[in-house]
Order: structure tokens, then C-alpha cells, then sequence
């Protein structure tokens, strides 16, 4: 398999993230939870 250059992490540490990282950045709750599902989709993805 060649490596794409991603690294895999378990699911429930990526939201815990990607909450800390949108909680930082916005304090919008529509625009914050907008930027958490772009990051896990981002780190979804394959």
C-alpha cells in the first residue's frame, strides 16, 4: 500500500480536536460547528 501521507487517529480523539480547534478559531455556534464537520471530513477522507 503507498502512503498517502495521512495518519490515522481514532474517531472520538478527532472530534475532541477538531471541538477545541473550532472553539478557538469561532465563537459563532453555527459558523464553529460548520468548521468542525469540514475538519472531520477532511480528516475522514482517504
Amino acid at each position: 500500500m503507498a502512503k498517502d501521507g495521512k495518519h490515522w487517529f481514532d474517531p472520538r480523539r478527532q472530534r475532541e480536536v477538531a471541538e477545541r480547534i473550532a472553539a478557538r478559531r469561532s465563537q459563532l455556534q453555527p459558523e464553529r460547528k460548520a468548521l468542525q464537520a469540514r475538519l472531520l471530513a477532511k480528516w475522514r477522507t482517504k
